[in-house]
Order: C-alpha cells, then structure tokens, then sequence
C-alpha cells in the first residue's frame, strides 16, 4: 500500500545545459560562461534527488535556466534543461522523471544571470503521481508581470501551479522563488542590530516586493480553501526570507511552514557571510500539517563542494487511500469494513474504525477514539489499529487486534482491551490500561506521570525511548504502587506492583 507522497523543493543555482558563446553573453563576461555538464553539476543534483531525497514523487524546482544558460538570444523554453536533468536521473536510478516547464516565461522578465530566464519547474514520476490536466496555471497575469512595474512578480519569477493527484487525492503544488534579498545591509554592517531591523526596507533588500509575492500567494491559497477547506495544498520554493518575518508571516495565515518543526539549529537551507538561515520554506495547508514529516536536507550549505548554494527541502505527506476527514466541529466518524485512515482534524470527536486495520488521527479536542467497534465494551472481531489521540484530553480504546496507541498532548486515558498492544501515553499525565495479551508500555522523560493500572511483570514490558536505560532509573515502593523515576521526576506509576518483583525481573521487562 502507497502511504505515503514525498514532495522535495530545490534550488539548483542556475542550471542549464549549455557551454555559453562568450560573443552572446551580457558584456561578453567569461564569468557567464559555465559547463554544467560537464563539471558535473547535474550529475551531482540528480546523486541528491535520487540518493538524498530518496526519489521524491514531486520535486519543485527553482534556477532552472532557459536552453542556452547565459547567451542574450530569443530562447526563453528550458525543455533541454529539465530533460538533460531527468536523463541523469534515470541513468542514476532508472527511474524516469516527467517534467514541467514554466509556459509564463517571458525573455528577459524573471531576473537573475542576464539571459538565463531563471524560472520555477516541476519534475514528477508518473509512476507515483499523475498530473492533473488542464492544471497548470500561474499566479498573476503574465503579461502584467512582464511589463507593468506594479506587479508582484515584475522582474521577479512567476510562481508554477500544478495539481497532481495520488491515492485518488488530489494535490495543488506551489513553486515559488521570491524576489532576492540582494542588497540587504551586511548582517555585521553598520546598519544594526541586523536582525531587529529585518522588517526595514532599507535594511533587507527587496522586502516590499516579497510582502507583495507573499499576498498574491496567499490569496490564491484561500481561494482554494474558500472552494474546500480540506483542500490539500502544497507551498515551496526559495522564499528568500527568514521563517520570522513578515512575508512568511502573511504566509503562515493561511497555511503552516513546516521550518518550524525543526529544532532550531536545524533551520537553516543557506549559509551567507558564515550565518545559517532558512530562505527555503516549504508550507502545507491545515488538512496536511498533521500528517507531514519535514527536514532540510544539508548536502551543500555546510560544504565547499556545492551542487548548488542551497540546501534542499523534503515533505512526506500521510495520504493513504480510504481517507475519512473531519472538520473543525464536533462530529462521529465511523470506518468501514476495509483498512480504514480517519483524520478527525479538530472538534470533541467520537471515532470508530469498525473491521480492517485502520489508522486514526484524533487531531484537536477531546476525542473518544476506537479501533473496532462504537462501543465502550471490549470483545469482539477487531484488526490491528494505530490511533494517535493529538492534542486534548482523549479516551483512546484498540478493541481486538494488536493495537498502537499514541495519547499526544493532553491527560489521555487508553486502553489497550485485546491482544499484544503497544501503549505510549505521551505528553500530560496520563493513565494506561493494557487489558488482555502481553502489551507494552513506553515511557518518556519530560512528559509527565504515567499511572499504569493493571502492569503485569513477567509478562507486560516497559519500554523505555531513547535517552533512557534501567540503569538510569529509580524503582521505589509507595504502598501498594511501584514508582519509577528518573531525575527529579516520576515517569510512571504501577499499581499493585512489587518494586522488589519488578527489579527482580528487569532484564525481561525493560526494553
């Protein structure tokens, strides 16, 4: 089963094909001449995309140049570019991408290297996806943006829109490459403190226009959203701004940058004057962001062997097929007979996943979630269920079947009912009830006090996340309850559990 859409976001400095003329360049510059295939920068852009990425479904692409790189001529078209990058892919990987050049480009209209018409493009693999017909579309009239100075995009690239469908769902995808950051006071120039001062046209070059950019994005985002508030949409691309000023801030009204999911000595795609920053964004809308695994990809920044100047970007959306979505509001959403995926997204929600081995998203509120059937007694037929509560205080019950349960934020109360479950609380103060079979309970610093209500040692396991080792534990009686610490906290209580009996058998408890 195909679970799983990976969309990637690369900047690839400038690419194209072509050994330039130097009689055809702007002021007849050698530094305008460049041999991209033959220094081996798309061999070292497709190594990225098929062994860092990991063959992305979709990869957005920005700096793709035009046919003949920097030559001042009437060519606008980059088929050669993109094709000469999907052939080394397949004689990397044998896997044949389809591309998608920009049709809006107009010569001399986009910026960048004088006669390149830099532009955004996709590549896909109809293997994986399948391009939507009839939509590929831009943002604002390309006409405007090539000759009217009060356009977003004049003199800038114009965003590529496609929509692709996968698991019978369909996608928009936004390629984006705002206006440069060209001209921006030296982060330690005299213009300070820099970073203060970002939201100062005079201090961060450009900043108008990408606030402009920005606008027009989101508001073709909301009139997706106006049309299907569960619509699945996609933003990416060099944004050429910090996470934390305001042209993603406009973004991130209507949709969630998924930067900000990292740790923050992670959220960086390049590196300029020795200061890591994020100008690389990719941002999904509400229906995606709880179901999104996100990561920079750090194969050029750090390096002095680049591909590229930017590091590139990698989401994997959850998009499974037989998807339930819900709504904001309170609501009871029940599975079918088959292997079900219900996304509750927010709301004080009732779930039942019925027959088949279903996955369950509670999403926001405080949700009553089951794996089998709508009921509150155990028993009964049942398959093998991964329910994951969100945040909000949930009651999170497998049924029958070998069940994974994930409480998330919130004091949740699960009950693992039939079968060898797997039970993880996660953050608040939760309490965890196994039932019948051998289940296993995971414990975690820094989340809380577990109280495990029917622990039984010989035959339950305790499995204990990364950081942790029994070593590092404390196991003390409390009356009739085991407590077990680490630090200055208590991770779990066990009720009508031996502390004696349970250290006695450690090694066959504590995974």
């Amino acid at each position: 089963m195909r679970l799983k859409l990976t969309i990637a976001s690369y900047n690839v400095l400038n690419l194209d094909p072509k050994v330039e003329d130097i009689s055809l360049v702007e002021d007849n510059d050698p530094g305008d001449i460049s041999d991209d295939v033959g220094e081996g920068q798309f061999t070292a852009i497709a190594n990225h995309i098929v062994n860092n990425l990991n063959l992305p479904d979709i990869v957005g692409l920005q700096e793709i140049q035009d046919n003949n790189g920097a030559e001042i001529t009437d060519i606008t078209a980059a088929d050669e570019t993109l094709q000469t990058l999907a052939d080394e892919i397949e004689r990397i990987s044998g896997v044949r991408y389809e591309f998608i050049d920009n049709p809006f480009i107009g010569n001399e209209t986009s910026g960048g290297q004088p006669g390149g018409n830099i532009r955004t493009a996709f590549l896909y693999n109809p293997d994986r996806v399948q391009l939507v017909e009839g939509s590929i579309q831009t943002i604002t009239d390309p006409a405007e943006q090539q000759t009217n100075p009060e356009s977003p995009f004049f003199d800038s690239r114009l965003p590529l829109i496609a929509t692709f469908t996968f698991n019978g769902q369909e996608v928009t995808v936004v390629s984006n490459h705002f206006s440069s950051k060209g001209g921006s006071s030296p982060l330690f120039g005299q213009n300070q403190p820099s970073v203060e001062r970002q939201e100062d046209p005079t201090v961060n070059g450009s900043l108008d226009a990408r606030r402009a950019q920005a606008e027009a994005v989101r508001g073709f985002v909301d009139g997706l959203l106006a049309e299907n508030p569960n619509a699945n949409v996609v933003v990416v691309g060099d944004i050429n701004e910090f996470e934390f000023i305001s042209p993603l801030e406009i973004l991130e009204q209507s949709l969630n940058n998924l930067t900000n999911t990292l740790p923050e000595n992670e959220r960086y795609s390049f590196i300029f004057e020795g200061n890591s920053q994020s100008l690389d964004h990719i941002l999904v809308s509400d229906a995606l962001a709880n179901r999104a695994e996100f990561d920079a990809v750090h194969v050029n920044s750090e390096f002095a062997d680049q591909a590229s100047d930017h590091d590139p970007l990698l989401v994997r959306l959850f998009l499974p097929e037989n998807l339930t979505l819900g709504t904001a509001d309170r609501e009871q959403l029940l599975g079918t007979a088959t292997d079900d995926v219900i996304d509750a997204l927010g709301g004080d929600d009732i779930v039942a996943g019925n027959a088949g081995n279903d996955i369950i998203f509670g999403g926001d509120g405080d949700d009553v979630l089951r794996g089998d059937r709508n009921t509150a007694s155990s028993g009964g037929p049942g398959g093998d269920d991964i329910i994951y509560g969100g945040a909000g205080n949930d009651r999170i019950g497998g049924k029958a079947g070998n069940d994974r349960l994930f409480g998330g934020e919130g004091d949740d109360r699960l009950w693992g009912d039939d079968g060898d479950d797997l039970l993880y609380g996660g953050a608040g103060n939760d309490v965890l009830i196994g039932g019948r079979g051998r289940d296993t309970f995971v414990l975690a610093a820094g989340e809380g006090t577990d109280l495990i209500r029917d622990f039984k040692v010989g035959e339950d396991l305790i499995d204990l996340t990364e950081g942790l080792s029994f070593g590092d534990l404390s196991v003390t009686q409390n009356r009739g309850r085991t407590l077990i610490g680490f630090e200055n906290e208590t991770l779990a209580v066990l009720s009508g559990v031996n502390a004696n009996t349970l250290i006695a058998n450690a090694s066959a408890t504590f995974v």
